[in-house]
């Protein structure tokens, strides 16, 4: 393992909207992910610019009790990601630890998925 940066996560304040960035490890903007009112369950709206210079809006949604997340492109409708999070596991219940499982559509950046989860995560335990 190289021990690579590969983005930082900080959580922006001055918006109505719960509001986090990703951000390389020059501060420069990877990606911006804001939260959303829903009814029941969660949703969020993630967006950044991709290699070719094109703007991608992927809408993050999950379920009411935070086990479970479907990421989607939002201009194809094609799915990215889906993430779910397993409880009552050993592990969850004596060391308080949870257990996830992330499939990730073919060509989608994991390192990118895994950070709009964790800021979707932590946007839902606020």
């Amino acid at each position: 393992m190289d021990h690579n940066h590969l983005f930082d996560i900080r959580k922006e304040h001055m918006h109505v909207h719960t509001t986090y960035v990703m951000e390389d490890p020059s501060g420069n903007k990877i990606c911006e992910i804001r939260s959303s009112y829903k009814f029941i369950g969660s949703k969020a709206t993630a967006t950044y610019t991709d290699r070719y210079g094109k703007q991608v809006f992927l809408v993050m949604k999950g379920n009411w009790n935070d086990r479970a997340a479907h990421i989607m492109n939002e201009s194809t409708g094609e799915p990215v990601a889906r993430i779910s999070r397993k409880r009552l596991t050993a592990r969850h219940i004596l060391f308080g630890q949870d257990t996830y499982n992330v499939t990730v559509a073919p060509g989608v950046d994991m390192a990118l998925v895994a950070g709009l989860y964790i800021c979707f995560d932590e946007k839902n335990n606020d």
